[in-house]
């Protein structure tokens, strides 16, 4: 994977490029970059990225040099060709950012209790028809770009996933489509359930016997 400039990433802007931030979640939540992808590099890296991203997708990553061999291996061992090289975020000094909100699994139990918002759940239908926080809705990874388009850009919206990793590129997926107050509950969802949070499991109906 090549290393880019910022004059070499000026260039490919013009290609329908998109941005693909690896770094953790406590660096780039305080640097969003404009119209970037915000995927942290680590253990759920790879699943999260093969849902919701396209094989044919060209794409540069920003990440750290140490990092560069690691996610290369990765990204192209699963088939995606479309890689025209990383960049450090240094580089990026002259693009555009924002911040994206983070809360800990205490911080959201307490503006549950007290505050008024909309709770989108991206995990998986199966995971949540087993259990699920009360008054969540279940938008799965592979939809939310495009029922993203439904939601207005000043609804206050808190994003809880599987893992701190999933809820973060969610919320930075509702960013790029224009929803602007989007929050990421930055913990996995037994570290939710563990708060004492209010969690509905549904009974599953009685097999009859014929």
């Amino acid at each position: 994977m090549q290393l880019l400039t910022e004059a070499d990433f000026s260039k490919l802007k013009t290609e329908n490029i998109l941005l693909l931030d690896t770094r953790p979640i406590e660096v780039a939540a305080e640097n969003i970059f404009e119209d970037a992808l915000n995927i942290p590099w680590g253990n759920t890296f790879l699943e999260i990225f093969q849902n919701i991203v396209s094989s044919e997708q060209p794409l540069v990553v920003i990440c750290e040099e140490a990092n560069a061999v690691a996610i290369s291996k990765a990204i192209l061992g699963s088939g995606f060709a479309a890689v025209k090289g990383y960049i450090t975020a240094s580089e990026l000094q002259h693009e555009n950012t924002s911040v994206i909100i983070v809360v800990d699994a205490q911080e959201f139990t307490i503006d549950f209790n007290y505050d008024e918002f909309y709770l989108i759940d991206v995990r998986t239908t199966e995971d949540f028809e087993a259990e699920f926080i009360d008054g969540s809705e279940n938008i799965p990874m592979d939809d939310l770009a495009a029922m993203s388009q439904e939601l207005s850009e000043n609804m206050r919206i808190y994003v809880v996933g599987a893992t701190a990793e999933q809820a973060f590129t969610a919320t930075s997926l509702l960013k790029r489509n224009g929803v602007e107050l989007a929050r990421t509950v930055a913990a996995t969802f037994d570290e939710i359930r563990e708060t004492g949070i209010p969690i509905i499991k549904p009974k599953k109906a009685n097999k009859t016997i014929s």
